[in-house]
């Protein structure tokens, strides 16, 4: 049971939390052993001209992760020769790697916006589009 009353000053005594851990140095963090040589190249590229956080080193990977996707499902699209397949009876439908690579194509190009690479300060007013307007006005 809690103590009722007055509390004692140790009690009450405010505990510093540790200090965060360094974070890798500019530079420094490797590309993921997982990834392929197109997405380790731009992850050793992005690394040494950006300084990135530690969520931003997420976001880089998860965008590395789904370069690797897009080259799969392409490469799927080549061996089986086109964008449609035949099921079992024998009806045309749409190849697994066209949504596969048009679903990671739009990922990649969100989270490429939200690590928000752009170096370039001119542009500081038009760095995001205007917001939509609501249509439950």
């Amino acid at each position: 049971m809690r103590q009722r009353g007055r509390k004692a000053p140790a009690s009450l005594a405010i505990v510093p939390p540790d200090p965060p851990a360094d974070p890798p140095r500019h530079g420094d963090v490797p590309a993921p052993a997982h990834l392929s040589a197109q997405a380790s190249a731009f992850w050793r590229s992005t690394v040494a001209e950006f300084e990135l956080a530690a969520h931003h080193l997420l976001l880089l990977q998860a965008a590395c992760e789904q370069m690797d996707v897009i080259t799969a499902a392409r490469e799927a699209l080549a061996v089986n020769g086109g964008l449609t397949i035949t099921d079992p009876q024998g009806r045309m439908q749409q190849h697994p790697g066209v949504v596969a690579q048009r679903n990671s194509t739009v990922l990649l190009a969100r989270l490429i916006r939200e690590l928000d690479l752009d170096a370039s300060d001119s542009f500081a007013a038009f760095d995001r589009p205007p917001p939509l307007r609501s249509n439950r006005n």
